[in-house]
């Protein structure tokens, strides 16, 4: 029955994106069904932002201390459904016959599709993962180069402890993404995503979905600069891990 309804839904909503394609618009945040993974959510369409970058809020909102940590929700035109972390360089364009997500940054568009549905999705971090994560894998661009690599950990923790670099790969754009030890990032499982997000305050929470991490110990560090291992420059290796060495 659960395999047919589903079935049933998906043909709908391509079904109805094609009619209404070179038509009119359709409700965006009205069409949205959840998924799955959206059991445990507070699904909230009326915060969507239209056509601006950032599609659900990176502030506190209802009168709370602090901002939410939201993700996206979307249907694609097919029925599947995919989940998005709330960057704020995230933006959708309703300009189009079909509203579309896209991610551009330095002008390079890495994703641009169209899409049947949307919400915003908030899910507590006490509460269980309908789509748990998989471990996440470790940084594979430099690990080879250090002896000293710990996996990164998750919520409540900072990624790393305190003598530790974070390096963490961005999934939208595969760029990554170092920070020093002073810095502290959070690592939160949402709908099967990996997200990274600073501390929240009440103006700005952004997040990024990312695909690998590890833990550098800053002495490991600062050896291999050192020594040329890497080849790169003292000055180099702080402009690239924001420390003085």
């Amino acid at each position: 029955m659960r395999v047919a309804l589903l079935l049933v839904q998906s043909l709908f909503v391509e079904a109805t994106a094609i009619c209404f394609m070179h038509v009119t618009k359709y409700n965006v945040s009205a069409d949205y069904v959840p998924d799955q993974c959206m059991t445990n959510a507070l699904l909230q369409p009326q915060y969507l932002v239209d056509n601006a970058f950032k599609i659900c809020p990176t502030y506190a909102v209802e009168g709370e201390a602090v901002a939410r940590l939201y993700i996206i929700s979307v249907i694609f035109p097919n029925g599947t459904y995919r989940a998005f972390a709330n960057d704020q360089t995230m933006r959708w364009d309703q300009q189009k016959a079909l509203y579309t997500i896209r991610y551009v940054n330095g002008g390079v568009t890495f994703f641009d599709e169209p899409i049947y549905a949307a919400t915003c999705a908030f899910i507590k971090d006490d509460l269980s993962n309908a789509c748990p994560c998989t471990d996440l894998p470790t940084e594979p661009q430099t690990a080879a180069d250090f002896t000293d690599v710990i996996p990164v950990r998750p919520y409540p923790l900072d990624a790393c402890a305190g003598n530790y670099i974070t390096r963490l790969l961005a999934t939208k754009n595969n760029k990554l993404l170092t920070y020093s030890a002073t810095t502290s990032m959070i690592l939160h499982c949402r709908a099967g995503l990996w997200i990274q997000a600073a501390v929240p305050t009440a103006t700005n929470y952004n997040s990024w979905e990312v695909s690998a991490g590890a833990c550098y110990h800053r002495n490991v560090i600062d050896g291999v600069y050192r020594k040329g291992i890497l080849g790169k420059t003292e000055t180099s290796a702080v402009r690239e891990f924001g420390y003085d060495l």
